[in-house]
């Protein structure tokens, strides 16, 4: 009886086979080991964390852009005096030729900025001393102006002002004899015009000149309007 042995080539073969099988399965292992969940999940972390590293570039390379300012932070009071000298004209009675003189006073006043600097609302209140126009003819008067003041700048120290309102004029006559003294006293409302310039002194203060002329709007009064003339004093906060 003969026993059978395998042949040198046929356990060649074989040793190939098992070595294959060997070298694939170790290469699945590493595959699969390598694509695990725990391997996801380290490169989703290392996603997030550059992302977060982008984000954080391009919001410290962005400019914040500016606040917008109200409008209202950038509006001045304004407020002065004056010293006034005006030319009056009244008439005492309708149908006789008028009298002029020169009345002395003082004027206070208080404004704002409408939305700009250029553009002001002004209210004033003037009062002149009692003084002869002439011989036993006294007058006195007291005003209120409201007016719009446009100022352009001439230099960086210095501006011309300009514009017009609504003056009303309280004026008394008196009428002085050696027998009697006599009062009439006229409530005129009145057109003004007006001119002016002013000289920076410093942030806060500012001194100029002013003319202006005040025209009635009605007939059936004895004054005539007048023009005057002030040295101003002006401040701004």
């Amino acid at each position: 009886m003969k026993t059978l042995r395998p042949s040198p080539s046929s356990h060649s073969a074989f040793t190939f086979t098992c070595t294959l099988t060997c070298a694939l399965a170790l290469i699945l292992t590493a595959s699969l080991v390598g694509f695990s969940p725990s391997s996801w999940a380290a490169s989703d972390d290392y996603e997030s964390f550059d992302s977060i590293v982008r984000g954080l570039s391009r919001g410290s390379s962005r400019v914040a852009s500016p606040r917008p300012q109200d409008p209202m932070e950038q509006v001045q009071f304004h407020g002065g005096v004056a010293l006034i000298t005006t030319l009056v004209q009244v008439r005492e009675e309708v149908d006789r030729a008028y009298t002029s003189g020169l009345l002395k006073g003082i004027e206070a006043s208080l404004g704002i900025d409408l939305f700009t600097p250029r553009w002001v609302a002004e209210g004033a209140l003037r009062s002149f001393t009692s003084d002869k126009l002439d011989p036993g003819v006294y007058a006195s008067l007291k005003e209120f102006d409201l007016k719009f003041v446009h100022r352009i700048p001439r230099s960086l120290n210095s501006h011309y002002r300009f514009g017009s309102g609504l003056s009303a004029r309280y004026l008394d006559l008196t009428f002085r004899s050696p027998e009697q003294e006599t009062v009439k006293d006229f409530n005129t409302p009145a057109a003004l015009v007006f001119l002016g310039g002013h000289g920076v002194i410093s942030r806060h203060l500012s001194a100029g000149f002013e003319v202006s002329y005040r025209l009635p709007l009605v007939s059936d009064t004895a004054d005539l309007g007048g023009l005057s003339a002030s040295l101003r004093l002006d401040s701004q906060f």
